[in-house]
């Protein structure tokens, strides 16, 4: 049994080897926290949401001073599909989006404050919706 969820990460790059790539690393710990914990199935059924995983071997661009990387999860792409349809039922489709350190920073300080969840999504929205496209073009030497 699934839980109806499939996990997406765009990038640009070439990928010599998509196994041990960044952006692989990144969706199967993503996807190891979306397994783990319902908290992040939910956040990521419902919309936008954010966490954190492990930096280790991850871009050094990414990697804040926990040695972590901050994550959106839910950011709509203008490319790919919300959900898509399967013999098991519908799927969402949840996109990530790798944030710099100081982007991290500044989600969670505006999740703290009174405004939490509003202001988060009025962040997302303001910064990544302009975006034409949520594809990664980062330095990508390893942490």
């Amino acid at each position: 049994m699934g839980f109806g969820l499939e996990f997406a990460l765009e990038t640009d790059q070439p990928l010599k080897a998509v196994g041990e790539s960044w952006p692989f690393m990144i969706l199967e710990r993503v996807a190891n926290e979306a397994v783990t914990h319902e908290r992040v199935r939910e956040g990521a059924k419902m919309g936008l949401f954010s966490l954190a995983v492990s930096g280790k071997g991850l871009p050094k661009s990414l990697v804040n001073e926990d040695g972590q990387v901050g994550v959106l999860l839910g950011v709509e792409s203008r490319t790919l599909p919300r959900q898509f349809s399967t013999p098991f039922g519908e799927v969402r489709l949840v996109t990530i989006k790798a944030l710099l350190p100081t982007e991290w920073e500044y989600v969670l300080k505006v999740g703290h404050q009174p405004h939490g969840p509003s202001g988060f999504r009025r962040l997302v929205r303001a910064q990544y919706l302009a975006l034409p496209e949520l594809i990664h073009d980062i330095d990508t030497r390893p942490g």
